[in-house]
């Protein structure tokens, strides 16, 4: 088996980081708007979890105050609300498992 190197706990993502410095711009469009099309063009899937997480992203950089630091159970809540197609496929306990003990938030 092969095993997985450990987190970083310091380690925050370019687009977090573009955050927390309030530009503007993130690459937000670029990510997830090619996972978008690769989807849809590949399988003609939708990806409504996607979507949601870059509304989110697309917002915050616009009001320009920060991340909107959403804890797991927020953005969980938020997922639901806006993509409740998606609730089969997003196991709230598979998914809190995977945050569990990462300390960054949205």
């Amino acid at each position: 088996t092969r095993r997985m190197k450990s987190t970083d706990s310091t380690y925050k993502s370019s687009m977090l980081v573009d955050l927390e410095q309030k530009r503007s711009a993130t690459e937000i469009d670029e990510i997830n708007g090619k996972i978008m099309e690769l989807a849809k063009e590949g399988r003609g899937a939708s990806t409504p979890v996607v979507a949601v997480v870059a509304e989110l992203v697309r917002a915050a950089a616009e009001k320009r105050q920060g991340s909107p630091g959403m804890d797991p159970e927020e953005l969980w809540d938020v997922l639901l609300s806006r993509a409740p197609e998606s609730r089969a496929s997003l196991a709230p306990n598979a998914l809190m498992g995977r945050w569990s003990g990462v300390r960054s938030r949205l």
